[in-house]
């Protein structure tokens, strides 16, 4: 990363393809920090959000190799901040059909066994439960449409993107894949309680975009679950609950989509 008259230049390593032809269209510009972290800077222009990060591809994101500055949230990142795309592969989310039905129950299991076994789900915390569950009858009762179990998980929980957001995004990939996309108007009224970031996250999971992490694990799913294992371990490792919730929302997905029937895979869900 360096400097040129007040130009902060960074190398980028891949890039969302959305991002990359917006930058083309947009050019370079003032960017202001919304939040920081180790490992990802967000920012935002307008309604925009582009994050940029070391760690992993995903909506609206470039990576690079480059160490990012701990900035202050609300301060310009620099007068302007140029992606060098000169180098970097565009990454095009996978594009492919789910067949619930054609999951292995063993597949299923070692996607549930992971989740609970890691500890790491907020949503899983007595202190949620209620509301998970009021959410989980709403889902199921009014499945395909999510007006009101997404108004109830809709930024419920911790973090930056709330679990609750982590969630949703987790079962509006799978809904996506399987040929029912979820209608944004269902839910933009309700996404104006939660953080921007997490609005922004369920928008993209909507149109059937997420973290690459969760992205290899449906794909892998789909594929007859090859690498599975691995895909799992290292989508457990995105933040600090939201890869535990994201997968549980993937997971009830596919068990609300594969079960004998909607009550009955609440139910299971509930029991677990």
């Amino acid at each position: 990363m360096y400097h040129e008259r007040g130009m902060r230049t960074v190398q980028i390593r891949s890039i969302h393809a959305w991002l990359a032809d917006n930058l083309q269209q947009t050019g370079s510009t003032l960017l202001h920090v919304h939040s920081s972290c180790e490992k990802a800077v967000t920012f935002r222009q307008g309604t925009h959000l582009l994050v940029l990060t070391t760690d992993h591809d995903g909506p609206a994101t470039a990576v690079t190799s480059e160490s990012l500055l701990r900035l202050v949230p609300s301060n310009a990142f620099g007068e302007v901040i140029s992606l060098l795309l000169s180098s970097a592969e565009r990454w095009i989310p996978p594009i492919f059909d789910l067949h619930p039905s054609s999951i292995s129950e063993e597949a299923l299991d070692q996607l549930q066994g992971s989740i609970w076994e890691s500890g790491r789900s907020a949503l899983l915390q007595r202190r949620f439960l209620p509301w998970v569950t009021d959410a989980v009858r709403a889902l199921v009762s009014e499945f395909p449409r999510v007006r009101r179990g997404g108004a109830t998980l809709i930024g419920l929980g911790p973090g930056l993107t709330p679990a609750g957001d982590d969630f949703l995004c987790g079962f509006f990939h799978v809904l996506y894949h399987s040929g029912l996309k979820v209608d944004w108007a269902e839910l933009e009224s309700s996404a104006q309680g939660t953080s921007w970031i997490g609005k922004e996250m369920l928008w993209w999971a909507c149109e059937g975009v997420v973290a690459r992490p969760f992205e290899d694990v449906l794909h892998s799913l789909s594929l007859g679950a090859p690498q599975l294992s691995e895909n799992l371990q290292t989508a457990l490792t995105v933040g600090h609950s939201s890869g535990a919730d994201h997968l549980l929302g993937l997971w009830f997905g596919l068990l609300l989509l594969q079960g004998p029937g909607r009550q009955e895979a609440a139910e299971e869900f509930r029991a677990r």
